[in-house]
Protein backbone atom coordinates (compact mmCIF):
# COMPACT_ATOMS: atom_id res chain seq x y z
CA UNK A 1 0.00 0.00 0.00
CA UNK A 2 1.23 3.43 -0.81
CA UNK A 3 0.09 6.53 0.83
CA UNK A 4 -0.15 9.89 -0.52
CA UNK A 5 -1.54 12.88 1.36
CA UNK A 6 -4.10 15.61 -0.41
CA UNK A 7 -4.18 18.56 1.17
CA UNK A 8 -6.72 21.47 -0.38
CA UNK A 9 -8.70 23.99 1.46
CA UNK A 10 -11.55 24.02 -1.52
CA UNK A 11 -13.34 20.31 -1.66
CA UNK A 12 -14.48 20.47 -5.61
CA UNK A 13 -9.86 20.17 -6.00
CA UNK A 14 -9.67 17.56 -3.59
CA UNK A 15 -12.72 15.61 -5.45
CA UNK A 16 -10.48 16.22 -8.27
CA UNK A 17 -7.56 15.09 -7.27
CA UNK A 18 -9.39 11.95 -5.97
CA UNK A 19 -10.93 11.52 -9.32
CA UNK A 20 -7.62 11.64 -11.01
CA UNK A 21 -5.45 9.35 -9.22
CA UNK A 22 -8.53 6.40 -9.15
CA UNK A 23 -7.08 3.23 -10.18
CA UNK A 24 -3.68 4.08 -9.84
CA UNK A 25 -3.08 2.17 -6.52
CA UNK A 26 -2.90 4.96 -4.25
CA UNK A 27 -4.23 5.48 -1.04
CA UNK A 28 -5.24 9.20 -0.41
CA UNK A 29 -5.49 10.86 3.08
CA UNK A 30 -7.26 13.98 2.97
CA UNK A 31 -6.84 17.10 4.44
CA UNK A 32 -8.94 20.64 4.14
CA UNK A 33 -5.68 23.00 5.25
CA UNK A 34 -2.52 23.57 6.39
CA UNK A 35 -2.72 22.91 9.99
CA UNK A 36 -4.74 19.92 9.72
CA UNK A 37 -2.19 18.57 7.17
CA UNK A 38 0.49 19.07 9.99
CA UNK A 39 -1.09 17.56 12.89
CA UNK A 40 -1.45 14.48 10.59
CA UNK A 41 1.85 14.54 9.50
CA UNK A 42 3.26 14.77 13.40
CA UNK A 43 1.22 11.49 14.47
CA UNK A 44 3.66 10.08 12.50
CA UNK A 45 1.03 7.05 11.89
CA UNK A 46 0.76 6.34 8.45
CA UNK A 47 4.20 6.52 5.97
CA UNK A 48 3.41 9.08 3.23
CA UNK A 49 5.51 8.18 -0.50
CA UNK A 50 4.53 11.85 -1.24
CA UNK A 51 2.29 14.64 -0.79
CA UNK A 52 -0.09 17.17 -3.02
CA UNK A 53 -0.40 20.61 -1.62
CA UNK A 54 -2.01 23.66 -1.76
CA UNK A 55 -0.17 26.62 -1.83
CA UNK A 56 -2.58 29.17 -0.62
CA UNK A 57 -4.81 27.97 1.84
CA UNK A 58 -5.72 29.65 5.43
CA UNK A 59 -4.46 29.41 8.81
CA UNK A 60 -1.29 27.73 7.41
CA UNK A 61 -0.33 27.93 3.76
CA UNK A 62 1.12 25.74 1.81
CA UNK A 63 5.16 27.14 1.80
CA UNK A 64 4.49 27.19 6.04
CA UNK A 65 3.84 23.37 5.69
CA UNK A 66 6.46 22.87 3.06
CA UNK A 67 9.01 24.13 5.40
CA UNK A 68 8.02 22.29 8.36
CA UNK A 69 8.09 18.90 6.83
CA UNK A 70 11.96 19.95 5.21
CA UNK A 71 12.71 20.83 8.86
CA UNK A 72 11.83 17.79 10.32
CA UNK A 73 14.22 15.00 10.34
CA UNK A 74 11.27 12.37 9.90
CA UNK A 75 9.43 13.71 7.20
CA UNK A 76 11.72 15.71 4.89
CA UNK A 77 12.16 13.27 2.46
CA UNK A 78 8.47 12.98 1.65
CA UNK A 79 8.61 14.76 -2.02
CA UNK A 80 5.90 17.60 -2.28
CA UNK A 81 4.01 18.68 -5.12
CA UNK A 82 2.75 22.28 -4.73
CA UNK A 83 0.13 23.09 -6.56
CA UNK A 84 -1.68 26.66 -7.50
CA UNK A 85 -2.73 29.49 -9.88
CA UNK A 86 0.80 31.40 -9.07
CA UNK A 87 3.42 30.96 -11.36
CA UNK A 88 5.31 33.91 -10.97
CA UNK A 89 8.99 33.51 -10.98
CA UNK A 90 9.20 34.54 -7.60
CA UNK A 91 6.37 32.24 -6.26
CA UNK A 92 8.21 29.17 -8.52
CA UNK A 93 11.96 29.86 -6.73
CA UNK A 94 10.47 30.22 -3.44
CA UNK A 95 9.01 26.75 -4.32
CA UNK A 96 12.08 25.04 -4.84
CA UNK A 97 14.00 26.80 -2.48
CA UNK A 98 11.58 25.99 0.20
CA UNK A 99 12.45 21.88 -0.65
CA UNK A 100 9.14 21.44 -3.55
CA UNK A 101 9.64 18.35 -5.57
CA UNK A 102 7.25 20.10 -8.25
CA UNK A 103 5.49 23.19 -8.74
CA UNK A 104 2.18 22.28 -10.57
CA UNK A 105 0.00 24.82 -12.08
CA UNK A 106 -3.49 25.14 -12.10
CA UNK A 107 -5.22 23.81 -14.28
CA UNK A 108 -3.32 20.48 -15.08
CA UNK A 109 -4.50 17.47 -17.15
CA UNK A 110 -5.31 14.25 -15.28
CA UNK A 111 -2.26 12.54 -16.93
CA UNK A 112 0.07 15.05 -16.00
CA UNK A 113 -1.18 14.94 -12.02
CA UNK A 114 -0.40 11.08 -12.40
CA UNK A 115 3.05 11.64 -14.34
CA UNK A 116 4.16 14.02 -11.89
CA UNK A 117 2.80 11.94 -8.53
CA UNK A 118 4.50 8.58 -10.04
CA UNK A 119 7.72 10.32 -10.24
CA UNK A 120 7.37 11.60 -6.84
CA UNK A 121 6.23 8.03 -5.40
CA UNK A 122 9.22 6.55 -7.42
CA UNK A 123 11.77 9.39 -5.60
CA UNK A 124 10.90 8.59 -2.49
CA UNK A 125 11.34 4.86 -2.29
CA UNK A 126 14.68 5.53 -4.55
CA UNK A 127 15.87 8.24 -1.47
CA UNK A 128 14.74 5.45 0.90
CA UNK A 129 16.37 2.61 0.06
CA UNK A 130 19.83 4.82 -0.69
CA UNK A 131 19.42 6.11 2.77
CA UNK A 132 20.06 2.78 4.45
CA UNK A 133 23.04 2.69 2.34
CA UNK A 134 24.02 5.81 3.69
CA UNK A 135 24.39 3.60 6.89
CA UNK A 136 26.37 1.28 6.09
CA UNK A 137 28.78 3.06 4.54
CA UNK A 138 29.48 5.94 6.84
CA UNK A 139 32.62 4.60 8.62
CA UNK A 140 34.45 3.12 5.76
CA UNK A 141 34.02 6.68 3.24
CA UNK A 142 35.78 9.21 5.93
CA UNK A 143 39.11 7.96 5.04
CA UNK A 144 38.48 8.42 0.93
CA UNK A 145 40.33 11.70 -0.60
CA UNK A 146 40.01 10.53 -4.45
CA UNK A 147 38.70 7.89 -6.70
CA UNK A 148 37.65 7.18 -9.66
CA UNK A 149 34.26 4.94 -10.22
CA UNK A 150 32.04 3.88 -13.61
CA UNK A 151 28.29 3.16 -13.41
CA UNK A 152 25.54 2.16 -16.18
CA UNK A 153 22.31 2.25 -14.44
CA UNK A 154 20.40 3.26 -12.25
CA UNK A 155 21.23 0.32 -9.66
CA UNK A 156 24.69 1.47 -9.56
CA UNK A 157 23.44 5.17 -8.27
CA UNK A 158 21.43 3.68 -5.40
CA UNK A 159 24.78 2.01 -4.44
CA UNK A 160 27.78 4.76 -5.43
CA UNK A 161 25.59 8.35 -4.18
CA UNK A 162 25.03 6.94 -0.88
CA UNK A 163 28.99 6.05 -0.86
CA UNK A 164 29.92 9.48 -2.05
CA UNK A 165 27.70 11.80 -0.08
CA UNK A 166 28.85 10.20 3.34
CA UNK A 167 32.52 12.03 2.63
CA UNK A 168 30.49 15.02 2.78
CA UNK A 169 30.00 16.89 6.10
CA UNK A 170 26.19 17.10 5.08
CA UNK A 171 25.77 13.34 3.62
CA UNK A 172 21.86 13.73 3.53
CA UNK A 173 22.25 17.63 2.09
CA UNK A 174 24.30 16.22 -1.32
CA UNK A 175 22.38 12.73 -1.52
CA UNK A 176 19.86 14.31 -3.59
CA UNK A 177 22.21 16.63 -5.86
CA UNK A 178 24.57 13.42 -6.32
CA UNK A 179 21.58 11.25 -7.26
CA UNK A 180 20.21 13.97 -9.26
CA UNK A 181 23.24 14.52 -11.85
CA UNK A 182 23.80 10.91 -11.56
CA UNK A 183 20.50 10.25 -13.32
CA UNK A 184 20.62 12.81 -15.72
CA UNK A 185 23.67 11.63 -16.73
CA UNK A 186 22.16 8.46 -17.96
CA UNK A 187 18.98 9.58 -18.89
CA UNK A 188 20.45 12.21 -21.11
CA UNK A 189 23.92 11.16 -22.19
CA UNK A 190 23.86 7.66 -21.91
CA UNK A 191 20.57 7.22 -23.02
CA UNK A 192 20.74 10.38 -25.27
CA UNK A 193 16.68 11.23 -23.67
CA UNK A 194 16.24 15.10 -24.75
CA UNK A 195 13.70 16.39 -22.78
CA UNK A 196 10.90 16.98 -24.70
CA UNK A 197 10.80 12.50 -25.29
CA UNK A 198 10.78 12.63 -21.12
CA UNK A 199 8.12 15.25 -21.18
CA UNK A 200 5.92 13.03 -23.66
CA UNK A 201 6.76 10.19 -21.78
CA UNK A 202 5.82 11.14 -18.54
CA UNK A 203 2.83 12.53 -19.77
CA UNK A 204 1.49 9.25 -21.11
CA UNK A 205 2.90 7.90 -18.01
CA UNK A 206 5.65 4.92 -20.07
CA UNK A 207 8.67 6.61 -18.97
CA UNK A 208 9.50 4.20 -16.76
CA UNK A 209 8.87 1.45 -19.32
CA UNK A 210 10.86 2.88 -21.99
CA UNK A 211 14.11 3.62 -20.24
CA UNK A 212 14.14 0.18 -18.95
CA UNK A 213 13.78 -0.86 -23.25
CA UNK A 214 16.82 1.39 -24.36
CA UNK A 215 19.21 0.29 -21.56
CA UNK A 216 18.55 -3.38 -22.93
CA UNK A 217 19.44 -1.74 -26.65
CA UNK A 218 22.85 -2.60 -28.11
CA UNK A 219 23.54 0.65 -28.87
CA UNK A 220 23.38 1.96 -25.26
CA UNK A 221 24.11 -1.22 -22.97
CA UNK A 222 27.37 -0.62 -23.25
CA UNK A 223 28.22 3.17 -22.87
CA UNK A 224 29.20 3.92 -18.88
CA UNK A 225 29.30 6.81 -16.89
CA UNK A 226 32.74 7.90 -15.59
CA UNK A 227 32.90 9.32 -11.80
CA UNK A 228 35.60 11.17 -10.03
CA UNK A 229 35.91 12.55 -6.41
CA UNK A 230 38.85 14.47 -5.39
CA UNK A 231 38.60 15.85 -1.40
CA UNK A 232 41.01 19.04 -0.63
CA UNK A 233 41.50 20.80 2.06
CA UNK A 234 38.50 23.36 1.92
CA UNK A 235 35.91 21.76 -0.75
CA UNK A 236 35.04 18.47 -2.73
CA UNK A 237 34.96 18.55 -6.06
CA UNK A 238 32.61 15.68 -8.50
CA UNK A 239 32.88 15.27 -11.90
CA UNK A 240 30.45 13.27 -13.40
CA UNK A 241 31.26 12.29 -17.24
CA UNK A 242 28.53 10.48 -19.74
CA UNK A 243 30.06 10.96 -23.22
CA UNK A 244 27.13 11.70 -24.32
CA UNK A 245 26.42 14.50 -27.15
CA UNK A 246 25.88 17.25 -24.58
CA UNK A 247 23.40 19.76 -24.42
CA UNK A 248 22.99 24.02 -24.51
CA UNK A 249 23.76 24.08 -20.86
CA UNK A 250 23.60 28.07 -20.51
CA UNK A 251 20.03 28.00 -20.67
CA UNK A 252 20.20 26.93 -16.74
CA UNK A 253 21.83 30.04 -16.29
CA UNK A 254 19.15 32.01 -16.88
CA UNK A 255 16.43 32.95 -13.82
CA UNK A 256 13.51 32.53 -16.74
CA UNK A 257 14.77 29.10 -17.74
CA UNK A 258 15.15 27.87 -14.37
CA UNK A 259 11.14 28.93 -13.91
CA UNK A 260 10.27 26.98 -16.73
CA UNK A 261 12.76 24.53 -15.93
CA UNK A 262 10.93 23.61 -12.67
CA UNK A 263 7.69 23.28 -14.06
CA UNK A 264 9.15 20.21 -16.66
CA UNK A 265 10.81 17.62 -14.21
CA UNK A 266 13.59 16.97 -16.15
CA UNK A 267 14.95 20.38 -15.44
CA UNK A 268 14.17 19.69 -11.98
CA UNK A 269 17.70 17.28 -10.79
CA UNK A 270 19.37 20.57 -12.04
CA UNK A 271 18.16 23.16 -10.11
CA UNK A 272 18.13 20.80 -6.92
CA UNK A 273 22.21 20.37 -7.51
CA UNK A 274 22.47 23.84 -7.93
CA UNK A 275 20.16 25.39 -5.92
CA UNK A 276 20.26 23.23 -2.73
CA UNK A 277 22.73 20.56 -2.90
CA UNK A 278 25.98 21.85 -3.81
CA UNK A 279 27.56 25.47 -3.05
CA UNK A 280 28.50 25.86 -7.39
CA UNK A 281 27.95 23.55 -10.50
CA UNK A 282 29.82 23.93 -13.77
CA UNK A 283 29.23 22.44 -16.77
CA UNK A 284 32.24 21.82 -19.04
CA UNK A 285 33.05 21.27 -22.66
CA UNK A 286 29.67 20.51 -24.92
CA UNK A 287 27.58 19.52 -21.09
CA UNK A 288 28.54 16.21 -20.81
CA UNK A 289 30.74 16.66 -17.92
CA UNK A 290 29.61 18.32 -15.43
CA UNK A 291 31.41 19.23 -11.91
CA UNK A 292 29.99 20.05 -8.56
CA UNK A 293 31.71 21.66 -5.87
CA UNK A 294 31.40 21.88 -2.10
CA UNK A 295 32.83 24.31 -0.05
CA UNK A 296 33.78 22.74 3.28
CA UNK A 297 35.81 23.43 6.97
CA UNK A 298 38.17 21.47 8.57
CA UNK A 299 35.52 21.60 11.60
CA UNK A 300 32.42 20.49 9.79
CA UNK A 301 34.80 17.50 8.95
CA UNK A 302 35.74 16.55 11.71
CA UNK A 303 32.06 17.05 13.16
CA UNK A 304 30.91 14.50 10.33
CA UNK A 305 33.14 12.14 11.17
CA UNK A 306 32.23 11.40 14.67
Amino acid sequence: MINLLIVDDEELNLRIIEESLEGSGYILTKATNGMQAWEILIQRKIEFAAIILDRLMPELDGIEVLKFIKSDRTLRDIPVILQTALNSHTEVIEGIESGAFYYLTKPYSKKLLISIVNSAVDTYFRLKKAKEELALSKKVMRYLSEGVFFISDFSDVLELAPVLSNTYPEPNKVLTGIMELMNNAIEHGKLEIGFDQKKIWQEEDRYNEEIHKRLLLPEYNQKIIKVIYEKKENEIHLWIEDFGKGFDFSIIQKKSSQEENLFLSSGRGILIATTISFDKVIYHGNGSLVEAISYISQANMKSSNT
